[in-house]
């Protein structure tokens, strides 16, 4: 499809979410982004845009560098209509509620945190942590420790996590590259659900979270995410000021439908700027056919590429799995 935009000389606007290029690890969406035909597919589009709209400053950046990409930044939004009509729940006084929600990938967000955790649930008996989705094994199944498993609806897991009534939400991520062009996520559900956050000192949170006001924002440090973290326990109007701030800064730059009006800016400009080619019938046509047969072809390249990175994925393990034996049989 955009080689026959190309060809044909329309203009398009492309919107990308992640840094596909720094994608680490390994796993069938891994080895997708991976893959020769994938990297020059993409490379193709972000090149030949007339923009590319992004989330992260940090991925516009990329893009222009690598690419000479023309970029816009757009901030991603929250749809405040999920927490419409929901009451407030109910207050738990003499309880503190610490939360984080994330799945098994963000195990190595925890490893220098998860120490500061420990010491608080041992020094702050009136804490209580609730993990959604992903629990670190170290903390699944100690006393004050929740664990709700992970759920489909993205609309369930907002009401849910408002239900919970968390006091202070976490948001540890690792220093990887892949990890820098991430978007402020947690600063935006937090934000919005009126809960004070801690964030660790990466660009995602850095370009968004206002220190000591919004938000605090910490190194990745054992130590400092336990200051940061006893901080607010022990102090509850500092929790309550920075989550009213917090949810004023979302409600003024993220919400959904603030985020919409700059689209919908977007998109004018672009539909006035442009000149869309007028094409025939018999042109429509020809192109259609065209277009099946190129997708069709670069399917089936893609699928034999797949195939031959998980067998050899398979290979590679099968043998870690028999030098591992070998070792322990000598």
């Amino acid at each position: 499809m955009v080689k026959w935009m190309l060809r044909r000389k329309i203009p398009y606007l492309y919107y990308i979410d992640d840094n596909f290029w720094e994608l680490q690890g390994e796993g069938p969406l891994i080895a997708y982004y991976q893959a020769k035909e994938v990297r020059e597919t993409l490379e193709l589009v972000v090149r030949n845009a007339h923009t590319v709209i992004v989330n992260s400053p940090h991925l516009g950046k990329y893009l222009r560098d690598h690419f000479a990409a023309s970029v816009i930044v757009l901030p991603a939004p929250f749809d405040f209509s999920l927490l419409s009509r929901l009451e407030p729940p109910p207050a738990h006084e003499h309880e503190v509620r610490i939360g984080f929600a994330g799945s098994a990938t963000r195990e190595k967000d925890f490893i220098a945190v998860l120490p500061a955790l420990e010491r608080v649930l041992a020094e702050r008996p009136q804490v209580t942590m609730h993990f959604f989705g992903y629990c670190p094994p170290l903390l699944h199944g100690k006393d004050r420790v929740v664990y709700h498993p992970h759920m489909g609806s993205y609309e369930d897991f907002i009401r849910f996590k408002h239900a919970s009534a968390l006091d202070i939400g976490l948001a540890p991520m690792a220093d990887t590259e892949s990890n820098r062009y991430k978007t402020n996520n947690k600063y935006r559900e937090y934000g919005a659900l009126g809960i004070a956050g801690v964030y660790a000192d990466s660009p995602p949170y850095r370009d968004s979270v206002k220190n000591g006001v919004t938000g605090l924002i910490v190194r990745q440090d054992a130590e400092a995410w336990y200051r940061a973290i006893v901080g607010l326990v022990d102090n509850p109007q500092q929790r309550a000021a920075m989550a009213a701030a917090a949810y004023e800064d979302v409600r003024k730059h993220y919400a959904q439908d603030v985020v919409a009006m700059q689209w919908r800016a977007l998109l004018e400009e672009f539909q006035r700027s442009v000149r869309m080619p007028r094409l025939s019938r018999a042109a429509i046509s020809a192109d259609t056919c065209w277009i099946r047969g190129a997708g069709w072809l670069a399917r089936q390249k893609l699928r034999v590429h797949l195939r031959y990175v998980r067998a050899r994925s398979l290979l590679a393990r099968m043998v870690r799995t028999i030098q591992g034996r070998m070792k322990g049989a000598a």
